[in-house]
């Protein structure tokens, strides 16, 4: 089984796993996982992002979000080496 990237003329990527000749959509996670995801991972961000408004200045909360991004922007190319 290998991973491609599929670009749609929306703009948008979608994951297609290609397994011999038959291919697969991810429509399962989209129907059942991707808004779960998007939505716990909201309600984190927005307790993480309120907690760092309490305990940091402007500056550090700034400097933390950057940092934050450059992990998650990390975690991402080990998982899927396109998404630079």
């Amino acid at each position: 089984m290998k991973l491609e990237k599929k670009i749609e003329t929306t703009g948008f990527s979608t994951i297609l796993y290609v397994h011999a000749k038959k291919k697969q959509d991810l429509s399962f996670y989209d129907d059942h996982f991707k808004s779960y995801l998007i939505a716990n991972t909201r309600k984190y961000w927005i307790a993480k992002t309120s907690m760092w408004l309490k305990i940091f200045s402007v500056p550090e909360f700034v400097k933390n979000a950057k940092l934050a991004l450059e992990k998650e922007h990390e975690r991402a190319n080990m998982c899927f080496p396109w998404n630079s």
